[in-house]
């Protein structure tokens, strides 16, 4: 038997955590006050949230706001390069890399030649490649990495998950 109140309760951590997360990230740096106070949680749900995220490294203490009265409230900031993303973009005659952060600013980028697209096993491999060092180069661990998105032009067959009609 499903038990609705412990779904309802998880729907509720995962909002609020969404919350949480998205506030840190829209306003770079805030005080867990003020994070309470603007989506109107308790300072525990904050600060359980807070602990979390900075356990899984997405965001960090940055110091403490100065006050004239009590406490110094901590300063939550966001680390956008936490997590990174790469962007491939394939066009007729060139591919581009790219890897950004959460921000989208992009940290590295390579790219080459294509002379056609006779064997894409090898442009894979090209592009394995280039990722792997950049990874490298830039001293970064496979698991900071959320994903790689391509950009093919062309019909995608949604079904089969192939690029059917390439206009070039």
């Amino acid at each position: 038997m499903i038990n609705i109140n412990k779904i309802d309760h998880e729907i509720i951590k995962l909002s609020n955590r969404v919350q949480i997360l998205s506030l840190v990230y829209e306003k770079e740096e805030i005080t867990k006050q003020e994070i309470a106070k603007i989506i109107g949680v308790s300072m525990p749900t904050v600060i359980s949230n807070i602990n979390e995220l900075i356990l899984e490294g997405i965001i960090e203490e940055a110091g403490v706001m100065t006050s004239s009265v009590g406490r110094k409230p901590a300063i939550i900031r966001f680390k956008p390069n936490s997590r990174l993303s790469f962007g491939v973009d394939i066009s007729p005659r060139k591919v581009r890399i790219i890897l950004t952060n959460l921000y989208s600013n992009i940290i590295a980028e390579d790219s080459f030649i294509l002379t056609g697209f006779r064997d894409m096993d090898e442009i894979m491999k090209n592009i394995n490649n280039r990722i792997i060092n950049i990874l490298l180069a830039k001293n970064i661990h496979r698991g900071k990495i959320l994903g790689i998105g391509f950009s093919l032009p062309g019909i995608v067959d949604e079904h089969k998950l192939i690029l059917e009609e390439a206009p070039n």
